[in-house]
């Protein structure tokens, strides 16, 4: 079984700054699909984190419509969510996220404010963003939209929201191992 994850948050991560920074953003949203190797979507998964000690910049409500108030109401708290998503990967083997070094960097600062880490050993990933540009462009990154268009021949389904994100990941990852453009890795070995 795979699985494909996204976030949204409260804005880009910081370099050079500390992951427990308060500068740093936060995780509003997560959004991940499990599904068989034939593109069968097995089960979905999605939860806004309660805001804890921070707000939603306006230019991140603008873009991916979650306001504070709403994460407020229906937001649990980050470390339960994570822990929630922890236990729906469980039979997960690779993990495709449409732009890793993003994603990975966000939980990264959620585990540094306490949040159980929601991936576990042993997991290997797909960068779909990166495989999409070898795969259009012979190399770099796409952003979603360009690679739904090149690969999907369609618009993304509603970006910004990480559970459709995270559709088009998927989405993304069967085009691209169809294509023999998708590669994996394992964070743990260099």
């Amino acid at each position: 079984m795979f699985a494909a994850f996204d976030t949204e948050t409260t804005g880009t991560p910081a370099p050079g700054l500390p992951l427990r920074h308060p500068r740093q953003p936060r995780v509003v949203e997560i959004g991940c699909v499990l599904y068989r190797p034939d593109g069968e979507v097995v089960d979905t998964f999605r939860s806004f984190l309660r805001p804890d000690g921070f707000t939603i910049p306006m230019e991140m409500r603008d873009l991916h419509g979650i306001t504070v108030s709403a994460a407020r109401r229906q937001g649990i708290p980050a470390a339960e969510a994570f822990g929630r998503l922890r236990a729906f990967l469980a039979g997960a083997g690779r993990i495709a996220i449409h732009f890793v070094p993003f994603d990975a960097t966000m939980v990264a600062i959620e585990i540094a404010f306490g949040s159980p880490d929601p991936f576990g050993p042993g997991r290997e990933f797909a960068c779909t963003s990166a495989a999409a540009g070898a795969a259009v462009r012979g190399g770099g990154h796409l952003a979603l939209d360009e690679a739904c268009a090149g690969l999907l021949g369609r618009p993304p389904r509603r970006h910004h929201r990480a559970l459709p994100d995270a559709l088009d990941a998927m989405d993304l990852s069967l085009a691209l191992e169809r294509s023999g453009h998708l590669r994996t890795f394992d964070p743990e070995r260099p």
